[in-house]
């Protein structure tokens, strides 16, 4: 038989080309075979081995991806080793560094002055340092688990709480701002407030609020606002003009509402305007504010300058040296004196005005000086009046104390002495001559600025005339009263402005029933006692009426009896020729019009009495005719 003998002649792998131009993997093997006789036979085969080909080439395709991902793999892996052990060392060092910050932090929270606090979602405190204490008296453990409700001024708790509760709405949101809280010994203290929300942080999981006291800082604040208010409102308010400007040039820095309106300028033009431009006395001026400047303090003079519309303006100037804006300035608080200033001129102008009228008046004028007791002037009138010259009574001012009359010189005496000044009486003196004269005076104390009388100014003037004169009329108003009240007519006397009666005669009540009071209350009362049926006719003919009128009509007493009255109405004029009243004269003239009435009734009875004859007779005459 046939057996192989050693290995194959050929037993390798390559590509064929098939018919159809592709190309396939083939194994290819030849063995050489023998037989019992040395015969020779060679002994091959093909075998297709495409598809273990090509799973052969994927899986070396895959065994180099993989030993590259093994190997990037590995690499990784050293490197996150490497990574993970500078992380470690990091962190070890990093821990070291928490642990040194959090005893710097610790160290500072425990030791700082401001209040560093976290607060739970219910708002009540977890933590507060030890600052607390030291700034509102209350010791950690009084106020750990609490609130700071209690604590919070009452003014201060709405706004606190709802900024409070804004600030717990939103992760991460800050609030700020100022509240008051209460000290342990009963006082408030102003906390500056930052609080922050970090309920979200799971290492915090609160609110951390840090305060800081600012009680004094607010308190001098709050001064330096008031100081500030005081001041602008001082220099907007002011009563005086105010100015800051600067020595130099002396350009107006600042002026208030007081000067823009003394001088008449807007505030834009009166700041950058040089005081040089207005100021009458230049030279006087820059010479004072040398003398501030050199350190004189605060300076008093007075100044001209000029108004915007060209006018004098005189000045009462008080000036010192400021710091304004960083720079020296002068501070100026000018008083406007010129109304003073011409007052003054006017004064003087008046004074002489006074002394030329007081030496020609028919008046004697006087001033006593009360501490010197003293006459200290009187005019010439005193000699025609007293007859004694005037400088006689500068040496002495109780020289014509004897030429009061007996009767007077006890009720004069005593009304100097309770008048303090204040006097105004009649007197009668004698004069050296025996003529006896009526005199008025009239004096008013002169006080200074205490109060104190110093001085009594008074006006003498002879009124005989005019007491002679007011006798006669006395006497003869007296003569008339008698007359009118027993005349049986009613005199009358009214004003038209305001409309009232002057004076009602005695006879007015029993002519008209009533008493002259109701009438002189009111004048209405009169028309109204008027018979309706004549009383239109009376208020047309007596109103207002320029000529004299004449009237006759009829009243209704109280009791309802009818009066015929006649009135006589004349008008009164003043010095201008306009009328201003009427006087007039009203009589009973009832028993008058009733027999005039009887008379015209008899007459026409007569004549009716006449005419009814006159009628027979003729009728009689017509009938003898007829018989005949």
């Amino acid at each position: 038989g046939w057996r192989r003998e050693g290995p194959p002649s050929v037993d390798k792998e390559y590509a064929a080309r098939t018919r159809g131009g592709g190309w396939r993997w083939v194994r290819d093997e030849h063995r050489l075979l023998r037989d019992s006789v040395e015969g020779k036979l060679v002994v091959g085969s093909w075998i297709d081995i495409t598809d273990r080909k090509q799973a052969e080439e994927e899986l070396v395709e895959l065994s180099a991806q993989l030993e590259a991902r093994v190997l990037e793999r590995t690499m990784e892996l050293e490197r996150a080793n490497t990574s993970l052990a500078r992380e470690v060392e990091e962190r070890r060092r990093l821990q070291a560094e928490i642990a040194r910050s959090e005893q710097h932090f610790r160290a500072l929270v425990e030791n700082a002055t401001d209040i560093t606090a976290i607060f739970r979602a219910d708002r009540s405190l977890s933590y507060v340092s030890p600052s607390l204490e030291r700034t509102l008296g209350w010791t950690v453990d009084e106020m750990i688990g609490h609130r700071l409700v209690p604590f919070v001024h009452p003014d201060d708790l709405s706004d606190l709480e709802a900024s409070f509760a804004a600030t717990m709405r939103t992760p991460g949101d800050v609030w700020s701002g100022l509240v008051r809280l209460q000290h342990s010994d009963g006082s408030w203290r102003t906390i500056e407030v930052a609080a922050r929300n970090m309920l979200h942080d799971p290492a915090v999981a609160g609110v951390v609020l840090n305060g800081r006291d600012v009680t004094e800082r607010e308190e001098a604040l709050q001064r330096l606002r008031q100081s500030e208010s005081d001041y602008h409102g001082l220099f907007e308010n002011a009563h005086d003009a105010i100015l800051i400007f600067d020595p130099l040039d002396e350009v107006v820095l600042a002026a208030n509402p007081r000067a823009c309106e003394v001088y008449g300028r807007p505030r834009e033009q009166m700041e950058g305007m040089s005081l040089y431009e207005i100021s009458l006395d230049r030279a006087r001026g820059s010479r004072f504010v040398r003398e501030v400047l050199g350190g004189s303090g605060v300076v008093r003079f007075e100044t001209v300058q000029r108004r915007a519309d060209g006018s004098e303006l005189h000045l009462e100037v008080v000036a010192s040296a400021v710091e304004y804006q960083g720079q020296v300035a002068v501070l100026s608080i000018n008083r406007d004196v010129t109304e003073r200033v011409r007052a003054e001129e006017a004064l003087r102008a008046s004074e002489e005005r006074f002394r030329q009228i007081a030496d020609n008046i028919h008046q004697v004028f006087y001033m006593v000086d009360v501490d010197e007791d003293r006459v200290s002037y009187v005019s010439p009138a005193f000699r025609d009046i007293f007859g004694i010259e005037p400088e006689e009574l500068l040496r002495d001012r109780r020289v014509w104390m004897p030429l009061l009359h007996p009767e007077d010189r006890d009720r004069f005496t005593g009304e100097v002495e309770a008048g303090d000044g204040m006097l105004e009486l009649s007197y009668r003196i004698v004069r050296p001559d025996g003529e006896v004269r009526w005199l008025h005076t009239r004096s008013v104390p002169v006080r200074d600025t205490s109060g104190r009388v110093f001085r009594v100014g008074g006006i003498t003037e002879d009124v005989t005339e005019r007491v002679q004169a007011e006798r006669a009329v006395r006497a003869s108003e007296a003569r008339f009263r008698q007359i009118a009240g027993h005349i049986h007519q009613v005199f009358y006397s009214i004003e038209h402005d305001p409309a009232r009666v002057v004076y009602l005669s005695p006879a007015f009540e029993r002519v008209f029933g009533r008493p002259p009071g109701e009438i002189m209350e009111d004048m209405g009362r009169w028309l109204a006692s008027v018979h309706p049926d004549d009383r239109d006719r009376v208020a047309g003919e007596l109103n207002l009426k320029a000529t004299p009128v004449e009237i006759t009509y009829r009243i209704v007493r109280p009791d309802g009896e009818v009066r015929w009255l006649h009135t006589r109405d004349f008008p009164v004029r003043d010095e201008d020729g306009q009328v201003r009243g009427a006087v007039g004269l009203t009589e009973d003239v009832t028993e008058r019009v009733l027999a005039e009435q009887a008379i015209r009734d008899a007459e026409r009875r007569a004549q009716g009495t006449a005419a009814r004859m006159r009628a027979i007779a003729g009728a009689g005459a017509r009938g003898g005719g007829a018989a005949s």
